[in-house]
Protein backbone atom coordinates (compact mmCIF):
# COMPACT_ATOMS: atom_id res chain seq x y z
CA UNK A 1 0.00 0.00 0.00
CA UNK A 2 2.71 2.52 0.82
CA UNK A 3 4.70 1.73 -2.38
CA UNK A 4 1.09 2.86 -4.58
CA UNK A 5 0.78 5.72 -2.62
CA UNK A 6 4.72 6.56 -3.24
CA UNK A 7 4.29 5.73 -6.68
CA UNK A 8 1.45 8.01 -7.37
CA UNK A 9 3.10 10.76 -5.13
CA UNK A 10 6.38 10.21 -7.42
CA UNK A 11 3.56 10.17 -10.81
CA UNK A 12 1.72 13.39 -9.53
CA UNK A 13 5.13 15.36 -8.89
CA UNK A 14 6.87 14.63 -12.03
CA UNK A 15 3.67 15.58 -14.11
CA UNK A 16 2.87 18.98 -12.25
CA UNK A 17 6.96 19.70 -12.03
CA UNK A 18 7.33 19.07 -15.97
CA UNK A 19 4.09 21.10 -16.25
CA UNK A 20 5.79 24.06 -14.01
CA UNK A 21 8.84 23.78 -16.10
CA UNK A 22 7.21 24.10 -19.36
CA UNK A 23 5.62 27.22 -17.89
CA UNK A 24 8.49 28.78 -16.86
CA UNK A 25 10.34 27.75 -19.91
CA UNK A 26 7.35 29.67 -21.98
CA UNK A 27 6.84 32.93 -19.80
CA UNK A 28 11.33 33.11 -19.70
CA UNK A 29 11.68 32.33 -23.82
CA UNK A 30 13.73 34.88 -24.59
CA UNK A 31 12.78 34.72 -28.97
CA UNK A 32 10.27 34.05 -30.89
CA UNK A 33 11.97 31.06 -32.13
CA UNK A 34 11.59 29.42 -29.30
CA UNK A 35 8.66 30.47 -28.07
CA UNK A 36 7.01 28.50 -31.18
CA UNK A 37 9.30 25.57 -29.97
CA UNK A 38 7.37 25.13 -26.70
CA UNK A 39 3.64 25.98 -27.87
CA UNK A 40 1.95 24.16 -30.71
CA UNK A 41 -1.26 26.24 -31.19
CA UNK A 42 -1.27 29.18 -33.46
CA UNK A 43 0.50 32.02 -33.11
CA UNK A 44 0.44 35.87 -34.23
CA UNK A 45 1.03 35.34 -37.70
CA UNK A 46 -0.23 32.25 -38.57
CA UNK A 47 -2.71 31.05 -40.71
CA UNK A 48 -5.42 28.52 -40.03
CA UNK A 49 -7.90 26.26 -42.21
CA UNK A 50 -10.52 24.16 -41.32
CA UNK A 51 -13.00 21.90 -42.57
CA UNK A 52 -16.40 22.44 -40.61
CA UNK A 53 -19.55 20.04 -40.48
CA UNK A 54 -22.68 21.61 -38.84
CA UNK A 55 -24.89 20.07 -36.32
CA UNK A 56 -27.65 22.34 -37.13
CA UNK A 57 -30.97 20.63 -38.71
CA UNK A 58 -31.12 24.54 -40.95
CA UNK A 59 -31.53 24.98 -44.19
CA UNK A 60 -27.69 26.04 -44.36
CA UNK A 61 -25.04 23.82 -45.86
CA UNK A 62 -23.97 21.23 -43.10
CA UNK A 63 -20.32 21.38 -44.28
CA UNK A 64 -18.05 24.27 -45.17
CA UNK A 65 -14.62 25.93 -45.09
CA UNK A 66 -13.18 28.64 -43.21
CA UNK A 67 -9.83 30.54 -42.86
CA UNK A 68 -8.37 32.63 -39.77
CA UNK A 69 -5.32 35.10 -39.99
CA UNK A 70 -4.13 35.58 -36.20
CA UNK A 71 -3.00 39.36 -36.24
CA UNK A 72 -2.33 38.57 -32.85
CA UNK A 73 -1.58 35.51 -30.98
CA UNK A 74 -5.14 36.57 -29.41
CA UNK A 75 -7.05 37.94 -32.18
CA UNK A 76 -7.94 36.29 -35.70
CA UNK A 77 -10.10 37.32 -38.45
CA UNK A 78 -12.14 34.40 -39.77
CA UNK A 79 -14.22 34.13 -43.00
CA UNK A 80 -16.10 30.96 -43.68
CA UNK A 81 -17.46 30.06 -47.41
CA UNK A 82 -20.11 27.13 -47.80
CA UNK A 83 -21.94 25.88 -50.94
CA UNK A 84 -24.91 22.89 -51.06
CA UNK A 85 -26.52 21.58 -53.94
CA UNK A 86 -29.41 18.69 -53.74
CA UNK A 87 -31.48 17.51 -56.43
CA UNK A 88 -34.14 14.47 -57.40
CA UNK A 89 -33.89 13.02 -60.34
CA UNK A 90 -37.86 13.06 -61.92
CA UNK A 91 -39.08 9.88 -63.21
CA UNK A 92 -42.04 8.72 -64.90
CA UNK A 93 -42.29 13.20 -65.99
CA UNK A 94 -43.14 14.00 -62.77
CA UNK A 95 -40.96 17.48 -61.72
CA UNK A 96 -37.53 18.09 -60.53
CA UNK A 97 -37.03 18.95 -56.95
CA UNK A 98 -33.80 21.15 -56.47
CA UNK A 99 -32.26 23.19 -53.70
CA UNK A 100 -29.00 25.37 -53.49
CA UNK A 101 -27.43 27.37 -50.49
CA UNK A 102 -24.45 29.56 -50.64
CA UNK A 103 -22.99 31.34 -47.57
CA UNK A 104 -20.51 33.74 -46.41
CA UNK A 105 -19.66 34.01 -42.76
CA UNK A 106 -16.92 36.58 -42.04
CA UNK A 107 -15.53 38.08 -38.35
CA UNK A 108 -13.51 38.05 -35.67
CA UNK A 109 -11.98 35.89 -32.51
CA UNK A 110 -10.75 36.84 -29.71
CA UNK A 111 -8.65 33.77 -28.06
CA UNK A 112 -8.47 33.49 -24.38
CA UNK A 113 -5.94 31.83 -21.53
CA UNK A 114 -2.21 30.95 -22.29
CA UNK A 115 -2.51 26.96 -22.63
CA UNK A 116 0.03 25.68 -24.74
CA UNK A 117 -2.82 23.14 -26.47
CA UNK A 118 -6.25 24.56 -25.28
CA UNK A 119 -7.67 27.95 -27.01
CA UNK A 120 -11.30 28.82 -26.02
CA UNK A 121 -12.73 32.21 -27.81
CA UNK A 122 -15.19 34.41 -28.10
CA UNK A 123 -16.22 36.67 -31.48
CA UNK A 124 -18.56 38.07 -33.36
CA UNK A 125 -19.55 37.61 -37.20
CA UNK A 126 -21.44 38.66 -39.86
CA UNK A 127 -23.29 35.67 -42.15
CA UNK A 128 -24.82 36.32 -45.18
CA UNK A 129 -26.94 33.14 -46.95
CA UNK A 130 -28.90 32.63 -49.95
CA UNK A 131 -31.11 30.12 -50.71
CA UNK A 132 -33.43 28.98 -53.54
CA UNK A 133 -35.17 25.64 -53.51
CA UNK A 134 -38.40 24.24 -55.75
CA UNK A 135 -39.75 22.15 -58.61
CA UNK A 136 -39.16 22.23 -61.99
CA UNK A 137 -40.75 20.29 -64.98
CA UNK A 138 -39.17 19.52 -68.35
CA UNK A 139 -40.93 19.35 -71.83
CA UNK A 140 -38.48 17.09 -73.86
CA UNK A 141 -35.35 19.03 -74.19
CA UNK A 142 -36.19 22.30 -73.07
CA UNK A 143 -36.95 23.55 -69.66
CA UNK A 144 -40.66 23.92 -68.56
CA UNK A 145 -42.62 26.29 -65.83
CA UNK A 146 -40.57 26.58 -61.92
CA UNK A 147 -42.01 27.23 -59.07
CA UNK A 148 -39.20 28.16 -55.97
CA UNK A 149 -38.61 29.65 -53.51
CA UNK A 150 -35.85 32.25 -53.15
CA UNK A 151 -34.40 33.11 -49.80
CA UNK A 152 -31.69 35.97 -49.07
CA UNK A 153 -30.84 36.23 -45.47
CA UNK A 154 -28.55 38.80 -43.78
CA UNK A 155 -27.36 38.11 -40.17
CA UNK A 156 -24.99 39.27 -36.99
CA UNK A 157 -24.24 36.75 -34.01
CA UNK A 158 -21.69 36.21 -31.25
CA UNK A 159 -20.06 32.69 -31.42
CA UNK A 160 -17.97 31.12 -28.58
CA UNK A 161 -15.92 27.75 -29.09
CA UNK A 162 -12.46 26.20 -28.92
CA UNK A 163 -9.61 24.51 -30.30
CA UNK A 164 -7.80 21.91 -29.09
CA UNK A 165 -4.44 21.15 -30.24
CA UNK A 166 -3.48 16.95 -30.20
CA UNK A 167 0.10 17.61 -32.38
CA UNK A 168 1.67 20.67 -33.27
CA UNK A 169 -0.58 22.81 -35.60
CA UNK A 170 -3.09 20.73 -36.21
CA UNK A 171 -6.44 20.91 -34.05
CA UNK A 172 -10.24 19.90 -33.34
CA UNK A 173 -12.55 21.92 -32.47
CA UNK A 174 -16.12 22.93 -31.56
CA UNK A 175 -18.05 26.35 -32.07
CA UNK A 176 -21.75 27.04 -30.98
CA UNK A 177 -23.25 30.34 -32.38
CA UNK A 178 -26.36 32.56 -31.74
CA UNK A 179 -27.47 35.08 -34.81
CA UNK A 180 -30.26 38.07 -35.01
CA UNK A 181 -31.10 37.71 -38.59
CA UNK A 182 -33.49 39.11 -41.37
CA UNK A 183 -34.19 39.32 -44.72
CA UNK A 184 -36.62 38.65 -47.77
CA UNK A 185 -38.28 35.63 -49.17
CA UNK A 186 -39.15 35.66 -53.03
CA UNK A 187 -42.12 33.38 -54.28
CA UNK A 188 -41.94 32.70 -58.00
CA UNK A 189 -44.16 31.24 -59.98
CA UNK A 190 -43.32 30.91 -64.14
CA UNK A 191 -41.54 33.71 -65.53
CA UNK A 192 -43.94 36.11 -65.25
CA UNK A 193 -45.20 36.21 -61.59
CA UNK A 194 -43.55 36.34 -57.75
CA UNK A 195 -44.47 37.76 -54.56
CA UNK A 196 -42.35 38.88 -52.01
CA UNK A 197 -42.51 39.50 -48.20
CA UNK A 198 -39.75 40.12 -45.49
CA UNK A 199 -38.59 38.64 -42.11
CA UNK A 200 -36.86 39.28 -39.23
CA UNK A 201 -35.62 36.48 -36.73
CA UNK A 202 -33.73 36.31 -33.41
CA UNK A 203 -32.13 32.91 -33.23
CA UNK A 204 -32.08 31.90 -35.90
CA UNK A 205 -28.42 30.23 -36.37
CA UNK A 206 -28.39 28.81 -33.19
CA UNK A 207 -25.65 26.04 -34.56
CA UNK A 208 -23.05 23.85 -33.49
CA UNK A 209 -20.73 22.75 -35.60
CA UNK A 210 -17.72 20.24 -35.12
CA UNK A 211 -14.29 21.17 -37.00
CA UNK A 212 -10.93 19.88 -37.61
CA UNK A 213 -7.89 21.82 -39.49
CA UNK A 214 -4.04 23.20 -39.44
CA UNK A 215 -2.13 25.84 -38.60
CA UNK A 216 0.85 26.94 -41.03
Amino acid sequence: MQKTLLSVLLVSLTFFGNTAVKAQALSTASSAAERSALVSKAQAGNVTLEGMYSLSNQSAPRGYLRGRVFIKENIAFRAGLGYSYTSQTPSNNSPLHFSSTATVRPGFEFHLGNSERFSPYIGFEYAYQYNKGGQRTQIGLASGSETATITTQHGVGVVSGADYYFAKNFYLGLEFSYMISGGSIEAVEGPNRSTTHTFFEMGQGVNGALRVGFAF
